[in-house]
């Protein structure tokens, strides 16, 4: 919002196309999400390498036991394998957080859907559910450890929906947005 009431409204009328505006803070968005993660497994491939940790998809036994308690009343699969679709479902998760967040900006203030998502990875974290998109982010609700699980060949679909949605909501709330009041 602060790059479309500064330099950003200089752009979208040099630019002349609103959609094209959007576009790019779309394509902005997934591009951060991709150095985010890029520089994330990069540190913990470096980590792993110095310390002389093996690294690898299979979760240990006593590390599920720490984290996860497996007395608890869930049932979880000991010495889990981790699939990499998994990997993927939780960055396609942090680019429709954002994508939604920056859609919500065009009806709400930013802080306010700053909120919004605030509240809906609050709930994430009491009520289990595929409709709650956070709960996609917690290993202890993936299919591959938790037999109750949320399973990645659901998720992944369901965030490209999501990321497809946003685009084109934003797009077609974009079209109408009225950015001269919006600056005041």
């Amino acid at each position: 919002m602060n790059n479309l009431c500064g330099f950003g409204n200089k752009l979208l009328i040099k630019g002349k196309s609103r959609v094209k505006w959007w576009l790019s803070k779309c394509i902005w968005n997934l591009l951060c999400n991709i150095i985010f993660f890029g520089i994330i497994f990069t540190l913990i491939l470096s980590f792993c390498s110095i310390s002389g940790i093996q690294s690898g998809m299979q979760v240990n036994t006593d590390m599920q036991t720490v984290l996860f308690n497996l007395g608890a009343d869930t049932s979880l699969k000991p010495d889990a394998i981790m699939p990499v679709g998994d990997i993927v479902m939780v960055f396609m998760l942090s680019v429709a957080i954002c994508q939604i967040q920056m859609a919500l900006g065009l009806w709400l203030k930013p802080i306010y859907s700053f909120m919004v998502m605030c509240m809906v990875l609050l709930l994430s974290a009491y009520f289990q559910s595929l409709f709650v998109i956070g709960n996609y982010a917690m290993l202890i609700r993936h299919l591959w450890i938790n037999e109750d699980g949320i399973d990645c060949k659901v998720a992944i679909p369901a965030m490209c929906l999501i990321i497809f949605i946003t685009v084109i909501v934003g797009v077609i709330r974009f079209k109408k947005y009225n950015i001269i009041q919006e600056e005041n």
